[in-house]
């Protein structure tokens, strides 16, 4: 299929794009600045803030499939009211080319695990363990709070559309690109994939969890393959099969949010607090990346 894919140049997007190419479709990354590396497919510089300009591409290059990863893409990156204005806006403008250009016929959308509230430096209790995508939402912040209101504009679309849209929302955990587990490379807030195992305080602040974007892009591209078997709208976590910690979520979660305490119990060994059973049970999906078979430096052991 056409599938254009907004923000494709990004930490996440190069990863969906090289899956989508190499399961044969044609790809468009749709994006404002070129991808750092090489990438299958072909590049348009848009603005997704540009309505009329994306709406123009999808209809020159026939778009059918539309996939949104475009945005800002950490808190507190950029001031508070760009990030909302940025990340809502051209959501919505995606989702409205979405409706308008009769040749999509599904749309797919990034949304994140942290809109849940774990990161917030005030305190947070969650109402059970694992989560899973029908945990309770507490955004608070912008970045948080767009990613709510992506998830809940795209499941507008799909019923303003009265189901000709097939849309569904892919929600990662903390990402990480496949050039970010060499030790010396930082990721996320500019600190290696190591130094937040090393010390367990930096990966708390995301849960633990995080996701290789191979295992990310590979979700997108598993949905996207089984899109008319699967309900209308649903959302997908798309985590790591382990946590990112070297002791078990049971012994460092009481430490670092006393309040998770009661439900940490189950999480032993290497289980991780984020559930990807929807994903595996709905699409047969299943992460392949762990940062246990990743090369460690010496002086990483």
């Amino acid at each position: 299929m056409n599938v254009l894919v907004t923000g494709g140049s990004g930490r996440l997007g190069r990863s969906v794009i090289t899956e989508l190419a190499n399961a044969n479709h044609r790809v468009i990354n749709g994006d404002t600045q070129l991808a750092n590396t090489p990438l299958p497919g072909d590049f348009v510089e848009v603005d997704v803030l540009d309505r009329e300009k994306l709406k123009k591409l999808a209809r020159d290059a026939d778009v059918e499939v539309l996939i949104h990863l475009a945005g800002v893409a950490e808190p507190f990156s950029k001031p508070e009211a760009e990030i909302s204005f940025v990340n809502v806006q051209s959501t919505v403008n995606a989702l409205e080319v979405a409706l308008t250009v009769d040749t999509i016929k599904k749309v797919m959308y990034a949304g994140r695990i942290n809109p849940i509230g774990y990161s917030n430096p005030r305190g947070w209790t969650p109402s059970y363990l694992p989560l899973d995508e029908m945990h309770p939402v507490a955004p608070w912040n912008a970045y948080t709070a767009s990613k709510v209101a992506g998830e809940l504009n795209l499941r507008r679309a799909v019923a303003r559309s009265e189901q000709r849209l097939k849309g569904f929302t892919i929600s990662p955990a903390f990402v990480v690109a496949p050039e970010e587990w060499a030790p010396s490379v930082p990721g996320q807030g500019d600190v290696t994939i190591w130094e937040r195992l090393n010390d367990p305080k930096l990966a708390a602040s995301t849960l633990f969890n995080y996701v290789d974007a191979r295992d990310a892009a590979s979700l997108f591209a598993t949905v996207l393959s089984k899109a008319e078997a699967i309900p209308n709208g649903t959302t997908f976590f798309a985590s790591a099969p382990d946590a990112l910690a070297r002791r078990p979520l049971s012994h460092l979660l009481p430490q670092y949010f006393p309040s998770a305490a009661p439900w940490a119990a189950c999480l032993e060994a290497s289980n991780p607090a984020v559930s990807t059973q929807n994903a595996r049970r709905l699409t047969g999906w299943q992460p392949v990346h762990s940062w246990t078979s990743q090369r460690l430096d010496a002086s990483e052991t």
